[in-house]
């Protein structure tokens, strides 16, 4: 059973968990913290965004597909960083989210990702 099914609300345990697809993300997208790639802190949806301005989109999405996680769908956003008013710079960032959340492996995920980066997009 999955928290959403108890019919309870959620309550974030902390400002960077707002909801339960953060929660199950989490245990593998946190993976790339301390790197130079966004785990999307500071965004509406922590651990569920990450992005970075040199990464190349499209190997990305490939290398993730050839590992088969099950249970993941991504979509490609366009994130403005910058002030209020003064736009500092666009980065092209993926949103992961749930399609069949049982079989989801987020730890497959974040390894993968941290793979991919090292192996195919650092240079």
């Amino acid at each position: 059973m999955w928290f959403d099914e108890t019919g309870l609300p959620w309550v974030p345990p902390s400002p960077n968990m707002p909801s339960l697809d953060t929660a199950v993300v989490y245990p593998g997208t946190y993976l790339i913290e301390g790197t130079n790639v966004s785990e999307g802190r500071g965004t509406t949806k922590p651990f569920e965004l990450t992005g970075a301005p040199w990464i190349d989109e499209y190997e990305l999405v490939e290398e993730l597909r050839s590992l088969l996680i099950r249970g993941l769908s991504t979509v490609r956003l366009l994130l403005f960083l910058g002030g209020v008013s003064i736009l500092v710079r666009s980065v092209v960032a993926f949103r992961f989210m749930l399609s069949i959340g049982m079989f989801f492996e987020p730890v497959k995920l974040g390894l993968g990702l941290v793979w991919i980066i090292k192996h195919f997009l650092s240079g």
